[in-house]
């Protein structure tokens, strides 16, 4: 199996509490091993940047994808340039705990509120 370069990944330690990202990337769907003996997984990663203007590549969990889409709609591309907020949760991955970088995004506007 090929070594990934792993400070090009998002990781905990780099998210500051309520800190804003950007994507700079749409973010795509790939294909990634979480676990030697277990099948690829489809996951949605993409390029953001974070503080001090540095870009790292972000896994999506599968909460967070769901919150970017419901607030921004399923075209990726339309998340570019959107600022989020994001912060580090303790969860059960796997059987382990880690900390998981989530995303917090506005609900998306009703347009029957609008004045």
């Amino acid at each position: 199996m090929p070594e990934i370069e792993i400070e090009l990944f998002l990781r905990p330690d780099d998210v500051a509490p309520e800190a804003m990202l950007i994507f700079t990337t749409a973010p795509v769907e790939v294909q990634m091993k979480f676990e030697p003996d277990k099948p690829e997984k489809t996951v949605l990663q993409g390029e953001v940047q974070i503080s001090g203007g540095e870009r790292r590549l972000w896994t999506i969990n599968k909460t967070s994808h769901i919150a970017l889409a419901t607030s921004w709609g399923k075209n990726t591309d339309n998340w570019l340039g959107k600022p989020f907020a994001v912060f580090v949760t303790s969860m059960n991955v796997r059987g382990k705990q880690k900390d998981v970088i989530m995303a917090r995004v506005p609900k998306k506007e009703d347009d029957s509120k609008k004045v």
